[in-house]
């Protein structure tokens, strides 16, 4: 039987057995096309990104009584996690109406959708781990490139070279980098001032990590994903 749980609450927790449990999808990029004249065939423009994806779960109902709690538990965003795709978790959020029909006196059929983020976000890259030296290398194993977490503890200028992509900081204590959600910033407060350069992803493969003036530590949560 397949298990999933949503926001760090499981199906069984509210009395549902999980009866579909969808599929997992391969991201899908965005790609523009071009039909050029006077050449052979079409021009793509591959972007780098990836849509999101709809997948319908359905359960069974054992204890109608709980319909409100469920009805609250099945809103919103959070992580989803299912049996059929263990060593990892999803980015979702439930995007349709719940669609409750009767099976029996004993039981309902509950369907519901969530909208899911492009990638698979792998267990092992959920750990934030600390670098004191200069260089080091680290090995992203997922199949697209990562949007790490980033904390620098340190003072000064910094130079800070993650992969591919080298970024000047002006740091007072410490910054913190998130590439997810492109902000730079520490204690809450965006400190987007303080940088100059892109966001740091790390490329699929062995890359390395290096730094250039008073750094005491940088930690990383790398976030490896695949799609």
């Amino acid at each position: 039987m397949s298990t999933l749980s949503f926001k760090d609450h499981s199906a069984s927790e509210y009395g549902l057995i999980v009866t579909d449990i969808g599929r997992r999808q391969k991201a899908e990029e965005q790609i523009d096309t071009y039909a050029v004249p006077y050449r052979n065939g079409k021009l793509h423009i591959h972007s780098g990104t990836y849509n999101s994806y709809s997948r319908s779960v359905t359960f069974g109902v054992k204890d109608k009584t709980r319909r409100a709690e469920i009805y609250a538990w099945l809103t919103g965003s959070g992580v989803l996690q299912t049996s059929d795709d263990s060593g990892g978790y999803f980015n979702a959020s439930v995007v349709s109406a719940i669609d409750v029909s009767r099976v029996s006196s004993r039981f309902d059929e509950l369907k519901v959708t969530f909208e899911v983020d492009p990638f698979f976000y792998l267990d092992s890259g959920n750990t934030t781990v600390e670098y004191t030296t200069s260089p080091q290398t680290f090995t992203n194993p997922g199949t697209v490139e990562s949007a790490p977490y980033i904390k620098i503890t340190g003072s000064g200028a910094v130079t800070l070279t993650v992969g591919e992509t080298i970024v000047s900081l002006t740091i007072d204590d410490y910054l913190e980098i998130d590439s997810q959600l492109q902000v730079c910033y520490r204690d809450t407060v965006n400190k987007g001032d303080l940088m100059v350069g892109e966001f740091p992803t790390i490329p699929v493969g062995e890359s390395g990590l290096s730094w250039d003036g008073t750094v005491t530590k940088v930690e990383i949560k790398p976030r490896w994903c695949e799609s």
